[in-house]
């Protein structure tokens, strides 16, 4: 970016805000934290209550909704990026085998990370009040902590089951563009170093680095994600009888209800 937070006018700085904080929760927090802290009234933010007014009636008797109407209500509380990547987050994490790459999400939390650090940057400079500065620091520190969490875990499966992943079309089409020349570098690397210290010493029909032997019909030396694992699952939206763990009997599940299920 050309010029720096300090040269922005109201309207960019209100741009910015509604950028990072997109739900009413997060725009309600943020009004309180500032008139929590600046030494005079300002102004009311009429719209504001007015839309959170709505929304907790809308909680009182989401108990009592469709599967549907609980599905927009989730939406309407859940649309910012900083939420979006910590679910992208969580369920990365409790999957067994690599997801989808998540490359849209990635490329709007760089943006918001880069644009929050020159925030941060200028307000210390500019001298502004310090608790404001903080705050605005918080906001970054969480949204760094999810996206290095969620690239992290990420690179450790690739590291895990490269070779798995690397012969699969299926979860190759999953990795992104530097985790593909990632895992292409660890194959290489792991096979030469491999070459160099081990294999190079022992007899022909031991040499490779996915079987145990020549003989062997299948990768028998390649880890693989365990599927038939247990994870616990929660249920977005209402769903229709699914066929679980090949079994003739079928389940189905309702909005945001929690199951303890095979990987599938």
């Amino acid at each position: 970016m050309a010029s720096g937070a300090g040269d922005w006018s109201a309207e960019q700085i209100d741009d910015y805000e509604t950028l990072i904080s997109t739900t009413d929760v997060e725009l309600l927090k943020r009004a309180w934290r500032n008139e929590k802290a600046s030494p005079e009234i300002l102004p009311f933010e009429e719209a504001l209550v007015k839309r959170a007014k709505e929304q907790i009636q809308l909680m009182r008797w989401t108990s009592n909704s469709s599967a549907e109407q609980i599905d927009d209500y989730e939406t309407l509380i859940s649309t910012t990026d900083v939420e979006l990547l910590k679910r992208a987050w969580r369920n990365e994490k409790a999957s067994p085998e690599i997801l989808p790459f998540e490359e849209a999400l990635v490329k709007r939390a760089k943006e918001q990370i880069q644009l929050m650090e020159e925030t941060v940057d200028d307000f210390a400079e500019s001298g502004h009040d310090p608790l404001i500065a903080s705050l605005y620091q918080m906001d970054l520190d969480r949204a760094q902590f999810l996206l290095r969490s969620y690239l992290r875990v990420r690179l450790q499966k690739i590291e895990k089951f490269m070779f798995h992943i690397w012969k699969m079309d299926t979860y190759r089409n999953r990795l992104s563009i530097e985790e593909e020349k990632f895992t292409e570098r660890c194959i290489r690397d792991i096979g030469k170093h491999l070459e160099e210290t081990v294999l190079s010493k022992l007899p022909d029909n031991y040499r490779s680095v996915l079987k145990q032997s020549i003989i062997s019909e299948e990768d028998d030396m390649v880890p693989e994600p365990q599927l038939d694992t247990f994870i616990v699952a929660k249920c977005e939206r209402a769903t229709r009888p699914l066929y679980l763990d090949g079994s003739r009997q079928s389940a189905s599940f309702d909005s945001r209800q929690f199951a303890i299920l095979t990987c599938l």
